[in-house]
Parts: C-alpha cells; sequence; structure tokens
C-alpha cells in the first residue's frame, strides 16, 4: 500500500524543505497545496489585509483526491490546510510541524511577512491551530505531532521515517508553548502591537 502523508504546520515549521526531502528518501511525489492552487487556478480572491490567496477548499479538495488515485507512489501532501483538503480515508500518518512561536517571529519577518501576517501565524501556533485542524479532519491515530525548534531538517526527516518505517507509536498534545515564560512575553509584545 502505497503512503499518503500529511504535513502541516505554522508557515516557517520547515514544512517544505522537510517534504521535499522527505519525498526524494522515500521515493514519492510532493503536492505544494499553495503551489498547486497557483498553478492550476483553483484561487477564488485575494485577501489583501492578509497579503494571500483565497484558495477554493472543494477543488482543491477534488483535485488532492485525483492525485491520490492516480498515483503510483506515495504522495505527501504539504500545507497548513493538508488536514482540511485530504480525505482521511486516504492519509497513512498526519505530522503536525511545530515551532516555538518566539523562533518563528525571527523565520516570518525575514520572509519579509506584514506585521499583521506575523501576528496571526504567531497566535495560530500559540494555540496549535494546525494541530486543531489535523484533529477536526484527520484520524487521531494517525496524528504525529513534532517540535522542530531546535532540529535540523534531516533530524526531523529521521524522525518521521522512524514513524513511517517502524511504526513507532505517534503523539500529540505533549507541545505546549503557553506554559514557557517567553510566551509570556511574546504574548505581552503582541497585546502592545494591537493597541
Amino acid at each position: 500500500m502505497k503512503n499518503i502523508i500529511i504535513i502541516t504546520g505554522t508557515p516557517g515549521t520547515g514544512k517544505t524543505t522537510i517534504s521535499k526531502i522527505l519525498a526524494g528518501q522515500i521515493n514519492a511525489k510532493h503536492v505544494d497545496i499553495s503551489k498547486l492552487a497557483q498553478d492550476e487556478s483553483l484561487i477564488i480572491g485575494r485577501d489583501e489585509a492578509r497579503d494571500t490567496n483565497i484558495v477554493d477548499i472543494k477543488a482543491i479538495r477534488s483535485r488532492i483526491t485525483q492525485i491520490i488515485k492516480s498515483s503510483n507512489i506515495g504522495v505527501i501532501i504539504e500545507g497548513h490546510y493538508a488536514s482540511e483538503v485530504t480525505n482521511p480515508k486516504y492519509s497513512s500518518k498526519v505530522f503536525v510541524l511545530r515551532r516555538a512561536p518566539w523562533l518563528l517571529k525571527d523565520e516570518l519577518k525575514n520572509r519579509g511577512y506584514s506585521n499583521l501576517k506575523i501576528k496571526e501565524n504567531l497566535e495560530a501556533e500559540l494555540i496549535g491551530i494546525c494541530l486543531f485542524d489535523a484533529l477536526n479532519h484527520q484520524s487521531h491515530e494517525k496524528i504525529c505531532e513534532i517540535d522542530t525548534s531546535n532540529q535540523h531538517y534531516d533530524e526531523t526527516v529521521k524522525e518521521i521515517l522512524d514513524t513511517l518505517i517502524e511504526e513507532k507509536q505517534c503523539n500529540y498534545g505533549k507541545i505546549d508553548w503557553m506554559g514557557k515564560p517567553e510566551a509570556q512575553d511574546l504574548l505581552k509584545e503582541l497585546i502592545e502591537c494591537t493597541s
């Protein structure tokens, strides 16, 4: 049976790089959902305030199903809403990549994100929105949460491979940024930005 792997997480957690490395190592097709939406005109509008495209979720969901069914090899579906657009009956594993928001902040600044976009993504990471989405759309026993904060990409790929090859037990719910002192400082900073 071919592996259908979802890699999701807040922007800046390493999804794209990790997905590409993993695809090369397990001979799987890599599907970047944002790129797919752009390349196949599955965009229905633009949110200028958030500097982001509005995608046609229903059309992407249908296209992802077509890609999975037509592929002779495994497929890695990557994107922050990958859990939502992949039918859970096809997914083998769901890897939710997490990164300490105080580290994520610098990454997003380096990407040139607007202050609003940085704030929204940091808030999403603080409260675990991508994990919440995975739990709402995928089978819980398939979900693995990985902290990429202090790992090199290769270490994260190895952790994913260990789970896939050795069928190690996945877990989630152990990452809690809110209990860290750095999170309290970041929250104060985010509140000041909106005042």
